[in-house]
């Protein structure tokens, strides 16, 4: 995994920011082990089925260098 970009994705009301990663290569190895305070969902999605802003927009562009990463000041 690494990361493509980050992006303020409402800066007008909040100062969060919303982080894009690209993993590639992947396998599947078996059901993740993962501590008691850690709640983790994997979900496929067809490609044809994702229609979340965010997702579309910003992390395939991020991914695909097509636009530089933007933080907000």
């Amino acid at each position: 995994m690494r990361p493509v970009g980050q992006i303020a994705p409402n800066p007008a009301i909040q100062s969060n920011l919303c982080h894009s990663f690209l993993a590639t290569d992947l396998e599947h190895r078996g059901a993740p082990e993962l501590d008691g305070t850690e709640d983790l969902e994997v979900v496929l999605v067809p490609l044809d089925e994702i229609c979340h802003a965010l997702v579309v927009v910003v992390a395939f562009c991020f991914a695909l260098g097509l636009q530089p990463s933007l933080v907000a000041p």
